[in-house]
C-alpha cells in the first residue's frame, strides 16, 4: 500500500480514473514501485488486477487496476494476468454504503472457468499472487476476490496491493504524517 486516499494522492487517482490521465497513472505506479522497493519480502509470482465490469470498461475504455498492475509488473519483472476473474454486475462500489458494498461484492465477482490454472503447475503448488487495486475503502471487494481464489487454490499465498486506503472518517491515520505504517 502506498498511502492514504487523501490529497495529493486522491487527486492523482481521480485524474487517472475519471480524466483518463496516462501521466497520473504512471506517476501513481512509480510512487508505488518506489515504496515497494523498500520492502524486503519476496515478490509475488503473479499480479492479478481487480476486474472492471463491461459497462464501466466501455465508459472508461480502460481498467485502472490493470493499468497499474501492468506498470508495476513491468517495473518489478512480475507477470500480470487480467483474465482470472470477471465482474458480473456493474454497480459502482464507491456509490454504496458498507452494507450495500458487501451484498454487491458477494454477487459481483466470479473466477473465470480457468482462473489462474495456467500459472499453477499442480494443485498443491505454492504460488504467491497479489491482487492489485487502486483504492481500498472497506476491503470487501479484495476480500471477496481473495476468498474466491482461496476456495479454488487453497495453497496460494495471497497479498493485496493497493495504491491507497480510505480510513474511516475519525481514524487516527488521518492525523499521521507519513500515512499507513507509521
Amino acid at each position: 500500500m502506498y498511502g492514504l486516499y487523501t490529497p495529493p494522492l486522491s487527486s492523482l487517482i481521480h485524474l487517472m480514473k475519471f480524466r483518463h490521465s496516462l501521466t497520473a497513472s504512471q506517476e501513481i505506479g512509480r510512487l508505488f514501485v518506489d515504496k515497494w522497493q523498500q520492502h524486503t519480502g519476496p515478490k509475488p509470482d503473479l499480479l492479478l488486477p481487480v476486474p472492471l465490469g463491461a459497462r464501466r470498461f466501455a465508459q472508461r475504455q480502460f481498467n485502472q487496476s490493470a493499468v497499474l498492475a501492468l506498470y508495476i509488473g513491468r517495473k518489478l519483472g512480475i507477470p500480470v494476468y487480467q483474465h482470472w476473474a470477471i465482474r458480473q454486475t456493474d454497480t459502482a462500489q464507491h456509490l454504496l454504503d458498507k452494507q450495500a458494498r458487501y451484498v454487491n461484492a458477494k454477487h459481483s465477482y466470479a473466477l473465470t472457468k480457468h482462473g489462474i490454472d495456467g500459472y499453477v503447475s499442480e494443485p498443491s503448488a505454492v504460488l504467491r499472487v497479489a491482487i492489485v487495486d487502486d483504492v481500498i475503502t472497506t476491503g470487501i471487494t479484495v476480500d471477496r476476490l481473495a476468498g474466491l481464489l482461496s476456495a479454488r487454490y487453497p495453497h496460494l499465498n495471497i497479498e493485496i496491493w493497493a495504491v491507497a486506503f480510505t480510513p474511516p472518517p475519525k481514524s487516527h491515520l488521518l492525523n499521521a504524517e507519513n500515512g499507513i505504517g507509521k
